[in-house]
């Protein structure tokens, strides 16, 4: 997506300003099964040994009951804050940091500002969830991204989004992580160019498993077979219900690799290209699994 302008002075300043805030917010019930949304785009990362385009990701998972104004900067005529968050995981390049709770949230504003009316979109992490936390070396201050439409047709109000498909209307993104050297207090920017491509999507490897046993019992073999195959599955994406946890996703990440065994052990009985298809879709949502939880 192009760049259309850089964010207004006013709405930039107001984001800003929350992004460092410290009030306390009570925290949300946890929801039985989270919503999860996944963000990429590229940052520069020279400053701190990477390259100019490396690729970051953000997957963050949020109770979709939050009230509005339970989040960091509460709320106001034309925004409101949602949080605290189930999950925010931010990888970039090889780096991997994995936060949760008070100190992150979401905030959806809609016609924004005073001399640009703008709709945006802000999800970070800071204070106390970066407290202890990483990156490069060098120490956590504040992670977030933000989406941004010039023509505020993003939104209608301040609800909480739920579905990704918002951000189709979105002009550009501005992604940040602000690190702090320990030892000389220099603080260091990881970040995107404005310009750079973005996507926000779903994130559902639970979905993509029910699909991989979906295949498995279309399959022309025996139900022993099937059983043998789904068995595996299953284990897996129980494991991935709910938040995501770093034990879960390495046993998960086991099972679907014992899925991958049963299929080539099987290969004949399968047919190759049934093999293959099984192969490859396994080896897809352990891809997608993230490095750290």
């Amino acid at each position: 997506m192009s760049r259309k302008r850089r964010l207004t002075a006013s709405v930039f300043a107001l984001v800003t300003a929350f992004s460092f805030a410290v009030i306390g917010a009570p925290p949300g019930a946890a929801a039985t099964t989270p919503i999860s949304f996944q963000f990429t785009t590229v940052v520069d990362a020279t400053a701190v040994g990477g390259s100019s385009s490396t690729p970051m990701r953000v997957i963050y998972q949020f109770n979709p009951d939050l009230a509005p104004g339970s989040g960091l900067s509460g709320s106001g005529e034309n925004f409101a804050s949602y949080g605290p968050l189930e999950k925010i995981i931010f990888e970039v390049g090889s780096q991997c940091v994995a936060l949760a709770g008070a100190g992150t949230d979401i905030t959806v504003f809609d016609n924004a500002g005073t001399t640009f009316v703008e709709d945006s979109y802000n999800v970070r992490a800071s204070d106390a969830a970066v407290a202890g936390k990483t990156v490069f070396g060098l120490n956590l201050e504040l992670a977030r991204f933000l989406l941004v439409d010039n023509q505020a047709t993003m939104f209608s109000d301040t609800s909480l989004p739920t579905s990704p498909e918002f951000a189709d209307a979105a002009d550009f993104q501005q992604s940040a992580l602000q690190l702090r050297n320990p030892t000389t207090n220099r603080r260091t920017t990881v970040s995107a160019a404005q310009d750079a491509p973005f996507q926000l999507g779903r994130f559902d490897p639970h979905g993509s498993i029910g699909e991989i046993i979906d295949e498995v019992n279309a399959l022309p073999v025996s139900s022993d077979l099937k059983a043998k195959l789904v068995a595996p599955l299953e284990k897996a994406r129980t494991l991935l219900e709910g938040t995501l946890l770093q034990k879960n996703i390495k046993q998960a990440r086991g099972s679907l690799e014992d899925f991958i065994k049963i299929v080539h052990t099987n290969r004949n009985r399968l047919g190759q290209e049934a093999a293959a298809s099984l192969r490859n879709s396994a080896l897809f949502v352990i891809d997608e699994l993230p490095a750290c939880a």
